[in-house]
């Protein structure tokens, strides 16, 4: 095993707890009491679960609270703040902003995101944009899967795109 967790919360299993063993980044075997000479981490009763999906969001829009007024707080105000952001984004920019937000939510505990990129921007910024998480522009969705051991200064993201029908 390379490494077992013990004495895990598991959903659906109340208070018990169990260990859970890891073999080449895969769960092995969840029992009690699992036996190994490698790597252990005790969770001290934590809840294990799986990795959070985040199902929307405009990563293209992430990070930019700085640059927004908040008068009324309502949402035609808060579509009409970012229009205005929108206009001062680069390729460089964007891509800080998101990779900033990306390794926010793996540290969190997010595995999967559903992405919708910037709309009604210069096509250089949206090239740009698609360019640097590998993708083409046209592509309507991104999907990133990603590891919490990749996440450094610069996030490596696997990245599955297909086009909006």
């Amino acid at each position: 095993m390379d490494l077992v967790l013990k004495n895990a919360r598991l959903p659906g299993r109340g208070d018990a707890l169990a260990d859970i063993a890891i073999s080449s980044g895969k769960i092995a075997v969840i029992e009690p009491n699992i036996a190994t000479v490698g790597p252990v981490v005790d969770a001290g009763g934590r809840l294990v679960s799986s990795g959070f999906i985040e199902t929307h969001i405009h990563l293209d829009k992430s990070c930019i609270l700085d640059r927004c007024n908040s008068t009324r707080g309502d949402l035609e105000e808060s579509i009409g703040e970012a229009g205005k952001a929108k206009a001062n984004f680069t390729p460089e920019d964007v891509h800080a902003r998101a990779t900033r937000t990306l390794e926010k939510a793996i540290l969190q505990g997010t595995t999967h995101m559903r992405t919708h990129p910037i709309r009604g921007s210069s096509c250089a910024v949206l090239k740009g944009c698609c360019l640097s998480f590998g993708t083409t522009p046209g592509q309507s969705i991104f999907r990133f899967a990603f590891s919490p051991r990749r996440v450094s200064s610069t996030t490596q993201a696997r990245t599955n795109s297909w086009s909006m029908p």
